[in-house]
């Protein structure tokens, strides 16, 4: 799945140009750090057990359904 991600991010370069192909890589890099972090919230002791059950299990979900949530 990756070797296709980064497939798309190569075509948008070619095909649209720098600016677009660097703002799709900027996408996928906060798109992967904001469910990183959650996951990472998801297994830490910050909230209430329950409250990080929720943001760990439904961290890659919540994201695609409301990607400009966590930016």
């Amino acid at each position: 799945m990756a070797v296709k991600g980064v497939q798309l991010l190569t075509t948008e370069f070619n095909d649209y140009g720098s600016e677009d192909g660097f703002m799709s890589v900027m996408i996928a890099l906060l798109f992967f750090g904001t469910v990183y972090a959650l996951e990472k919230v998801g297994s830490g002791k910050l909230f209430k057990p329950s409250i990080r059950g929720v943001l760990g299990d439904y961290a890659y979900p919540v994201h695609l359904r409301n990607p400009l949530l966590f930016l």
